[in-house]
């Protein structure tokens, strides 16, 4: 594989080509990745899911609960991963669990008091800046510099996040 450098300065691969019809090796770049509406943040399909499922719950009766079955089928999402996603939101006691016949789910608290960050966190664990050393030797004050900027970062994803309720999110279309 070869690069070229494009008009922007950056690197990117070529991909070889081999066309059955003629037999020859050509090169073309790669499609391009599909560019993201913002920027980098990236939730995974499991906190999706389970800001999914907490929309739903919140739009359920308060002390009803739900059955994993029910929630699924009303989102489209698999229900054994949603039983995944589930058991990290009673970890995180964002959602209280009955095991049973009449057993089911429901919000352990108020959907306007559970905040997109508490999913997020249940999820995915704590949101930090890991910076890894990128200076050996004397100089490290660019990698304290370094680590303070990303530490920036993730407190303002952090208070972004906290921002936004599950109650906001239900009241937006929720996910079916």
């Amino acid at each position: 594989m070869s690069s070229r450098v494009p008009s922007g300065g950056f690197r990117f691969p070529l991909a070889l080509h081999v066309r059955k019809s003629d037999n020859l090796l050509r090169e073309s770049p790669l499609p391009p990745r599909p560019r993201q509406k913002e920027g980098p943040m990236k939730l995974s399909r499991a906190c999706g899911y389970a800001v999914c499922a907490l929309v739903y719950l919140a739009g359920a009766e308060p002390e009803k609960l739900v059955p994993s079955h029910t929630i699924a089928r009303a989102t489209g999402m698999p229900e054994k991963f949603l039983l995944k996603t589930l058991a990290f939101l009673v970890r995180a006691r964002l959602v209280l669990s009955l095991k049973g016949p009449h057993g089911g789910y429901r919000l352990a608290r108020p959907a306007k008091d559970i905040s997109l960050l508490d999913v997020v966190e249940a999820v995915e664990g704590p949101i930090r800046a890991s910076v890894p050393e990128v200076v050996t030797g004397a100089d490290v004050r660019i990698d304290r510099r370094l680590q303070a900027a990303c530490d920036a970062a993730a407190e303002t994803v952090r208070r972004n996040l906290g921002r936004v309720s599950v109650a906001e999110l239900a009241g937006k279309g929720g996910c079916s």
